[in-house]
């Protein structure tokens, strides 16, 4: 048999006879060029098939997104790094919208077992309910072309097939669009029917009110018109990506696409070692200081003092009276207080359980610890004033002292992003780099728990998940040293600002 490589080049010539042969009205001569380029498709087929280059849709956006991405999945899985606990609990959450979603169109039938991935046998379980008659179907598996896809729902009305792909995020994005093009392309080649694609996606609108409203909880949104737009190139898309898939490692130089849509689990390996793509900047050795800037910052600082960091959680689905999805939830804060200069230091923290809206804890408590402050540090002040504006306009009770409490806050980051920076530092200022690059001896390597999204993690699943009060015991403390180190940096940070 020909190689794939003379294949191509045959297909490519047979092509241009074609035009050639048109050019010249030579029309007897094109049934026998058609039947030719049949013949070398059907060899090109045939070499995919005996080199099991079954696609599915995940595998197509990956190779839409980066070709070198799909080879190392396809022929070198065993080099990716190993997702987070992170990132398992974002796919997870996906998979429990996914899961939701389908009582947004009841009484469904699911062509996929439980816990298992669609296959040929779901395909052919899907086309036995089509013949059946059943117009919605969960995880409807259609082949064509050897692309496998698995829509959420597959739902007729009026005589239409309507796709939709369920997102757990709060707007449709690009890369859904490539998602459903794909799934388009092979079902409407299945079906041959009327079909129109759609994103199902959480309403962030949405307020829950104890009593999940399925159908407001979710939005959707016609996108058949972008889809329809790229169904011409999706079969040479695949096509190269096959033959890529037949050849060496493809050269790939590492770019946005290694971070978007999605951080890529192959960075490591294409980088050589380090998974991150920083920016750089060089500055001395010595700190570079705005003295005068620095002075003018803390002649507006009033004591009694405090420094106060927030942890939050996302849930995707909201949980608790007047919430939405994706909403950042306040569970826990960390307040290092301090009366004169030079005055004892006094930490104190709140870190709420499982008996009630996580927020009614912190809020009360903290309400207490701050109330004589006149200063109260934070890093990244947008980030602490908005969820305060958030407290207030879902718990409008505690408005005033909350209120009080926002008017107190104070940022330091602006400071160590443009007044106080150091060559350790490069471009970034963030707070765990800024404190290990000024206190070497400090720094969040040891502690249990080392960053935020870590602590939402342990939070969330602390009290889903069938943990011994030993354990639970052991993840609080863990969870009360992380967000207590982010406060003594910092007390540190505001003590070298003090020096200058």
């Amino acid at each position: 048999m020909n190689s794939i490589t003379d294949l191509l080049k045959q297909l490519k010539d047979i092509k241009l006879q074609k035009t050639k042969v048109v050019k010249a009205q030579m029309f007897d001569a094109a049934p026998a060029l058609r039947d030719k380029e049949k013949e070398i498709e059907i060899q090109i087929q045939e070499i995919f098939k005996t080199n099991n280059l079954m696609l599915s849709k995940s595998k197509y956006v990956r190779g839409q997104n980066c070709h070198k991405n799909l080879w190392l999945y396809v022929n070198k899985k065993e080099v990716a790094t190993e997702a987070s606990e992170v990132q398992a609990a974002i796919f997870q959450s996906g998979t429990n919208v996914g899961v939701l979603a389908r009582d947004y169109f009841p009484n469904g039938v699911l062509a996929v077992a439980d816990d298992a991935y669609p296959s040929k046998e779901s395909a052919a379980y899907t086309q036995q309910l089509l013949e059946k008659g059943v117009t919605t179907i969960y995880e409807a598996t259609f082949i064509y072309n050897d692309v496998l896809v698995a829509v959420d729902v597959l739902h007729k009305h009026a005589n239409c097939w309507f796709i939709f792909e369920v997102k757990s995020s709060t707007s449709v994005k690009d890369y859904h669009i490539v998602d459903a093009s794909i799934q388009y392309y092979v079902i409407k080649n299945c079906l041959n029917q009327t079909l129109n694609a759609n994103i199902l996606f959480l309403n962030n609108q949405y307020v829950f009110n104890n009593i999940l409203d399925v159908q407001q909880l979710f939005a959707h949104q016609n996108i058949t018109t972008q889809v329809l737009e790229v169904q011409k190139e999706i079969p040479n898309q695949l096509q190269e990506m096959r033959i890529m898939l037949l050849g060496e490692e493809p050269l790939s130089p590492m770019g946005r696409h290694c971070t978007q849509p999605f951080a890529c689990e192959f960075q490591a390996y294409c980088s050589g070692a380090d998974t991150g793509i920083e920016e750089e900047i060089n500055l001395s050795k010595d700190p570079i200081i705005n003295t005068q800037a620095i002075t003018n910052f803390k002649a507006n600082i009033q004591y009694p003092l405090g420094f106060l960091d927030f942890e939050t959680i996302m849930p995707a689905i909201p949980e608790w009276h007047n919430s939405r999805a994706y909403q950042q939830i306040v569970f826990q804060y960390s307040l290092h207080a301090q009366q004169i200069p030079e005055g004892e230091i006094v930490h104190t923290e709140c870190l709420a359980d499982n008996t009630e809206d996580p927020r009614l804890c912190i809020i009360k408590k903290m309400i207490i610890d701050t109330a004589h402050l006149q200063t109260i540090f934070v890093y990244n002040i947008g980030f602490e004033r908005s969820r305060i504006n958030e407290m207030i306009r879902d718990l409008p009770t505690y408005e005033k002292p909350l209120t009080s409490l926002r008017n107190k806050l104070v940022d330091l980051m602006p400071i160590f992003k443009n007044h106080y920076r150091t060559e350790s530092m490069g471009a970034r200022w963030s707070i765990k780099v800024v404190l290990p690059a000024l206190f070497p001896e400090l720094h969040y390597n040891d502690l249990e728990i080392g960053n935020g999204g870590d602590a939402s993690n342990t939070f969330y699943n602390l009290y889903k998940s069938n943990f011994t009060e030993t354990e639970i015991a052991e993840q609080r403390e863990a969870l009360i040293a992380y967000c207590k180190m982010d406060t003594w940096a910092m007390v540190k940070l505001w003590e070298k600002l003090k020096e200058v």
